[in-house]
């Protein structure tokens, strides 16, 4: 599992949390917090850059069904 997040290959990650932390934005990821992991919500954490499931991210837009 490790190896395989540095043979590259189609991974965005990276490019999504630069680009969050760049503008100030936040990242929106199914993903959970696991201690010890490299996951979206870990790497945001470090970085102190907001990370959002996305029932959340649709509340914090007003968005209404």
């Amino acid at each position: 599992e490790r190896q395989k997040l540095f043979k590259g290959g189609r991974n965005a990650d990276a490019f999504i949390v630069a680009r969050a932390f760049a503008i100030g934005g936040s990242v929106v990821t199914a993903e959970r917090f696991k201690p010890n992991a490299v996951k979206l919500p870990n790497i945001c954490d470090h970085f102190k850059i907001p990370c959002l499931d996305l029932e959340r991210f649709m509340e914090e837009e007003g968005w209404e069904f």
